[in-house]
């Protein structure tokens, strides 16, 4: 059996290690390729790790569709379907050498709010409700103590009012310090901050983070730097684990909200940095296309910034998507997980060989300052905490 080693673990190693010498890196490309049926289809589970297999990865963000809807929806009624798929899940990664880091919202979930609101859209409050907190459930069984992006309280944000953040957290109770009292927050920035809330603390005593993942469409805020810094702090007063959670392509695109800082990489590395976990969809900015982060797409990101297209907000910002990496570990961060989601179809060993490419990119630049751990291929730890990682931790 291969060596394993948890996200619970790589949290508690990152909380004992020193502030100034950079993050555990781990590196998880995410399932979504066989999610979309782009081998899952034609193999079934037991292929579910196929990618990282071939490429040599030892860590994966797996992609919440496996599971289908009704049967997630139904989890707390019926768990067995759910806990047939865990089981042959554990199977597949004993097999393939991988530990799964955390889960990942699919395609799936998103198209049905897509095409029927968000959580408070719906005419039954505790319908979604419980769907969530069954996902959260789900992640608990397996276990990975992270859940990513579970944050669409609405889609449709002229639905409801917004606030003065002090009246909203007088309401709730809240410890606003280090936060404007007088900043006025939207509509859907108040239902998705509920809606985080709710979810931490559900999670909270059952090892579970569950994101807010930084979106551009309004109505799935938080859309901005402020809003993530805002939602972040108000978790973090409230004595819940906070994730950070970016999808790079998003960074750029949108526009309704936002200001130009809020289409800049590196204004969230500086601005974010300092809080310790983050989780990355880790992908090239070309236009939230979901290309892998190949040599090839970031020089076509770079050439876009010269170009300067016209369907493309504020191209000045567009950069080498490694640099965020960059600023967030030079600001801060403890822990980084970095999870590749291609969405673009690809045959499955042109996709292993990208991952495997991708990664030795990361590896080499940041030779200087982290080694690979000897047993996990994906393990980027600082070289001034290794001895002390590997002596109390693996």
């Amino acid at each position: 059996m291969a060596k394993t080693i948890t996200m619970g673990r790589l949290i508690e190693a990152s909380g004992s290690m020193p502030s100034d010498i950079g993050a555990i890196m781990v590196f998880a490309p995410n399932t979504y390729p066989f999610s979309l049926g782009l081998h899952g289809a034609r193999n079934g589970i037991g292929e579910l790790f196929r990618v990282h297999k071939d490429s040599g990865i030892n860590f994966a963000q797996v992609s919440e569709d496996i599971f289908g809807f009704v049967p997630v929806a139904q989890y707390h009624k019926n768990p067995d379907p759910v806990n047939r798929l865990l089981d042959a899940m554990r199977g597949a990664a004993d097999k393939s050498g991988v530990n799964p880091t955390s889960f990942g919202t699919g395609a799936e979930l998103y198209t049905m709010w897509g095409q029927t609101g968000g959580v408070y859209d719906a005419p039954d409050l505790e319908v979604p409700m419980q769907t969530c907190r069954n996902y959260i459930d789900i992640a608990a069984g397996y276990p990975v103590p992270l859940i990513c992006g579970h944050r669409v309280a609405t889609v449709h944000p002229d639905n409801f009012g917004g606030c003065k953040l002090i009246d909203f957290a007088d309401d709730d109770n809240l410890d606003i310090g280090g936060l404007d009292p007088d900043a006025i927050l939207t509509g859907p920035e108040l239902k998705n901050l509920e809606l985080g809330l709710k979810l931490q603390m559900y999670g909270k005593g059952r090892g579970v983070s569950s994101t807010m993942e930084l979106m551009y469409q309004p109505g799935m805020e938080p859309i901005t730097i402020e809003q993530t810094r805002r939602a972040a702090i108000i978790l973090k007063n409230a004595g819940l684990p906070v994730f950070i959670h970016m999808d790079s392509g998003h960074m750029v695109v949108g526009g309704k909200g936002k200001e130009p800082r809020d289409f800049d990489p590196m204004a969230y590395a500086k601005e974010l940095g300092h809080f310790p976990y983050h989780t990355i969809h880790y992908c090239a900015l070309d236009r939230n296309k979901h290309l892998m982060p190949t040599d090839e797409n970031i020089q076509s990101d770079l050439e876009i910034k010269e170009r300067r297209p016209h369907d493309v907000p504020h191209p000045e910002f567009y950069c080498d998507v490694r640099r965020y990496l960059d600023g967030l570990n030079r600001n801060g961060a403890k822990l980084i997980e970095i999870s590749p989601e291609p969405k673009e179809v690809m045959d499955m060993t042109l996709l292993a060989n990208s991952t495997r490419n991708v990664y030795e990119g990361l590896r080499k630049r940041y030779e200087q300052t982290h080694a690979e751990h000897p047993d996990f291929r994906g393990l980027l730890i600082p070289k001034a905490y290794l001895n002390a990682f590997q002596q109390n931790y693996g």
